[in-house]
């Protein structure tokens, strides 16, 4: 069978059918509810092309058992759409599963994919990227500093108020500047303080959502 390439995938359709590798899968959360919104994935194609997918809550159930990170598939029967608010990459595509998409898991090598996949960028970047909620970023860096945990008031006098724990982190970049980034929830339990007395390089990937200025660090 022939398999189409991610980079031609176009909005017109839904009747291909695609080889890729699962890279990355995360939980979509409505931060305001604490609802989930939907299973995302980050796939890669043997091209080393990569495609953000989406199946949304209602199939959930369906789709979820049969997906494994890490792991080759085929799927068929799938939408493509504009993917316009919170890229995870700069593919301007999405992919969609409706009721009628088809998973197949594929036995064979998985070095013929790579491992992982981000599009790492600079402050440089990320200055480019404030408040604006098209693009997310990925970063890579050295961590410097850590603050104390600490929490937030989040929609502040409205029947949803409460707190969320944070932790904000100081990464060094490969290009000498440091920016800081905060992890909100449960992101903010999986470092602790004392990690600052080895040399740890952190990856954040593009679940964070949106960039802002605070007090010239990010």
């Amino acid at each position: 069978m022939a398999y189409k390439k991610l980079s031609d995938l176009t909005t017109e359709g839904q009747t291909w059918s695609i080889k890729i590798k699962v890279i990355r899968v995360w939980d979509s959360i409505n931060n305001a509810t604490d609802e989930l919104i939907s299973m995302d994935m980050i796939l890669m194609g043997k091209h080393n092309d990569a495609i953000h997918a989406t199946i949304w809550k209602g199939l959930l159930n369906t789709y979820r058992p049969q997906i494994n990170e890490g792991s080759i598939y085929v799927f068929s029967n799938f939408k493509v759409e504009g993917s316009i608010r919170y890229r995870p990459l700069c593919n301007e595509k999405k992919i969609v599963f409706t009721y009628n998409t088809m998973v197949k898991e594929v036995n064979e090598p998985s070095d013929k994919f790579k491992q992982h996949y981000f599009e790492f960028v600079t402050k440089d970047t990320l200055l480019e990227r404030e408040n604006k909620d098209h693009q997310c970023s990925d970063v890579i860096g050295l961590l410097t500093n850590i603050w104390p945990l600490q929490q937030r008031i989040i929609k502040r006098n409205t029947p949803s108020e409460r707190t969320k724990d944070i932790h904000v982190i100081e990464l060094l970049l490969f290009d000498g500047e440091k920016v800081r980034v905060t992890l909100w929830g449960e992101l903010a339990h999986y470092i602790s303080e004392d990690l600052t007395e080895n040399q740890t390089v952190i990856i954040v990937t593009s679940n964070s959502k949106r960039l802002r200025n605070l007090h010239n660090g990010y």
